[in-house]
């Protein structure tokens, strides 16, 4: 597009409606790139016009904008399937006074700054799997939803990757799309550092799904690992690094200790050949959840930094046809992007717990989403990162007696009988559990619960008869001695996707939270977190039930919300309000021991011990790594087993994760 087009294109309305104020800079595959304002909305938005081939016209040039038209069409239909991708607003042929054909795209603004920066700006050294799977968990949903659709990416690498600050919050998004982005029917753009063998060379196969999977794999690699996983100085070395069959990019591969489960999982995503990869980002990110459970990982969470800067996919250098006049005019437009504290995205920023089925991309079972949740979360929990700036580390030591509602935490005993398991799911109230002893563990269920031992608890308690509440927490959180549930690791990333808030999901249990917040929570209501033996005996009952209501494992939601039973929980992702489980009551008459939420205790990780004890409790190690207790809804039923228990770092929070309190008995 030459300056004289630019000019005739600034100051136009598209679509009725988008107004081009300024020109922004190239696009990822070619074309210019503008500022635009939403009339309607009051909006900014992003207008992408891709170039037009010198020489292409009549039928060429016909066939090449109906090309154009469909892919656009595509993506749009896809921006509705998927709230993870930047969302296609509008898209045409414009016609300029003198006669020129311009294709055009209209975009939501995302203010915030790409993966690519993010990584940048963290410096040298990696993160966790568990880090790496909370922040592109909304990249794979969005993949996920694009595949299923019969669509490619085509170029997944971090730059592609945007963190995004929408309404006040943070989400991730896959941004530069290949479709409707080009006329010329070309090969698709890709960065060599990313590439995938069939980029380079097309005797591999065809450019699709499985190059997003290699893609999002290698993202994978550079987020642990902390550097690319492809080395090479130029476009050769790097098809040499990426072809080799002997040296696949793996997360062992650049030295990190993995388990072979997550190993084997990358290895078959890094495959060369294509055929032999996974078949999609679902597919790949299933088996990933399945593995990196095993690991016990830290999942972090995610909070956009308040930094702006230019849409994705735009580049900050003009085309060189660009003359003096319109760079001012580019200098000033980028600068005022970078000011995008004001600027907001008119996408929706609901939940995605309360999304429709139809922005909801991914159906599995996770322990992150956002984090996962929909059809994720994201874990991760979506999600959404930045380091964080400034503190956000976890609560501070709450003041228990800032409030009066906190002196209204003493709850009588109970007498278990069937008027006291069916209890309303809004109950609060405690159960006594009486002084006894117990088997904890099992021999049968995973090295976690190794081995089988005797436990003595010389003294008597209350537990809460349920998890403690979306609507509960709040109110800690108001009085100022609890800080928001947020999706987080330490002071890593943030994000508020999936996590109950009093809102939207008030008698929902409180999640994203981690160890110190709930032991912050437990304090303000003058309780404290159960100790492991204390847990497990109060879901277990005197007589050693492998789950809390007896032998057999979970077949509905009426016995424990946790993946693949039937009932409501069977057709949507996330939490039930507390205490629905009512056919789940252990023998103690407590609800939700398994699933719904996994549950921190007061215990820091360590192997049991084969010999007995009395009143044990493990103080949080080194490591940092705590215990939760009982399942969630995005877990197997397996987890809904009493003795089950996972390692997990006390830091973190998600949306899988709650809990419940306990006191001394008078």
């Amino acid at each position: 597009m030459t300056s004289e087009r630019v000019d005739e294109v600034l100051g136009t309305v598209l679509h009725e409606r988008f107004r081009v104020e300024a020109l922004l800079g190239t696009g990822h595959a070619g074309g210019l790139v503008f500022r635009g304002r939403d009339a309607e909305a009051g909006a900014t938005v992003v207008v992408r016009c891709p170039e037009v081939p010198t020489g292409l016209a009549g039928r060429e040039l016909a066939a090449a904008l109906a090309r154009f038209t469909t892919e656009a069409k595509q993506l749009e239909a896809l921006s509705r399937e998927s709230t993870d991708i930047e969302q296609l607003l509008a898209a045409g042929v414009a016609e300029t006074p003198g006669g020129t054909h311009v294709p055009y795209t209209v975009f939501e603004w995302l203010a915030g700054r790409s993966l690519e920066r993010y990584l940048g700006e963290r410096g040298p050294g990696g993160g966790s799997i568990g880090e790496a799977l909370v922040i592109l968990e909304p990249a794979a949903r969005a993949l996920a939803a694009a595949h299923a659709m019969g669509i490619a990416h085509r170029d997944v690498r971090p730059a592609n990757l945007w963190l995004a600050e929408i309404g006040g919050r943070t989400s991730v998004k896959v941004a530069a799309f290949e479709m409707a982005t080009r006329l010329d029917g070309g090969d698709p753009s890709f960065a060599p550092e990313y590439g995938a063998p069939e980029h380079f060379k097309r005797s591999y196969g065809a450019v699709g799904p499985a190059t997003d999977v290699y893609g999002l794999a290698l993202c994978i690699v550079e987020l642990v690992t902390g550097r690319r996983a492809l080395d090479g100085a130029d476009a050769a070395e790097l098809y040499l690094a990426t072809s080799d069959l002997a040296r696949r990019p793996t997360l062992r591969g650049r030295g990190a200790h993995v388990s072979d489960a997550v190993e084997s999982v990358l290895q078959r995503a890094l495959a060369v050949d294509p055929r032999r990869r996974w078949g999609s980002a679902r597919e790949l990110w299933d088996a990933l959840v399945d593995a990196v459970p095993e690991m016990t990982p830290a999942a972090p969470s995610v909070r956009l930094v308040k930094t702006t800067g230019r849409p994705p996919g735009v580049h900050a250098s003009p085309p060189a046809s660009v003359p003096p006049g319109v760079l001012g005019r580019m200098t000033i437009a980028i600068e005022d992007a970078r000011l995008g504290d004001s600027v907001r995205s008119a996408a929706a920023t609901r939940s995605v717990l309360s999304e429709p089925p139809a922005a909801r991309s991914v159906e599995r079972t996770s322990p992150w989403a956002w984090i996962a949740v929909g059809a994720a979360a994201a874990v991760a929990v979506a999600v959404v990162v930045a380091k964080l700036g400034s503190g956000g580390s976890g609560p501070r030591a709450a003041n228990a007696a800032t409030t009066a509602s906190a002196r209204a935490s003493a709850v009588p005993s109970l007498r278990i009988d069937e008027a006291a398991v069916r209890v309303a799911p809004f109950t609060t109230d405690m159960i006594r559990i009486p002084a006894g002893k117990l088997t904890m563990g099992s021999d049968r269920d995973g090295k976690t619960s190794l081995p089988a031992h005797a436990v003595t608890l010389s003294h008597a308690y209350y537990i809460d008869r349920t998890e403690v509440r979306a609507d509960a927490y709040a109110a800690c959180v108001r009085d100022g001695a609890c800080t928001a549930n947020r999706v987080h690791a330490g002071d890593v990333v943030e994000s508020t996707w999936g996590c109950n808030t009093e809102q939207d999901r008030p008698t929902h249990p409180a999640n994203c939270v981690d160890r110190a917040q709930a032991e912050a929570y437990c304090a303000y209501v003058k309780k404290r977190l159960p100790t492991e033996a204390e847990w497990e005996h109060a879901a277990r009952g005197s007589d050693g039930r492998e789950y809390p209501w007896g032998t057999e494992a979970p077949t509905s939601c009426a016995q424990a919300v946790v993946s693949g039973v039937a009932g409501e929980c069977s057709d949507r992702k996330g939490t039930l309000p507390t205490g629905t489980a009512i056919a789940g009551a252990s023998a103690f008459g407590l609800l939700d021991m398994a699933g719904n939420v996994w549950e921190w205790v007061a215990d820091g990780y360590e192997p049991y011990p084969s010999s007995a004890v009395v009143d044990p409790k493990v103080p949080l190690g080194a490591g940092g790594r705590g215990v939760l207790r009982g399942g969630s809804w995005d877990y197997a039923a397996t987890s809904a087993k009493s003795t089950y228990r996972l390692p997990f770092q006390a830091s973190s929070g998600n949306v899988s994760i709650g809990f419940r309190c306990a006191r001394d008995a008078d």
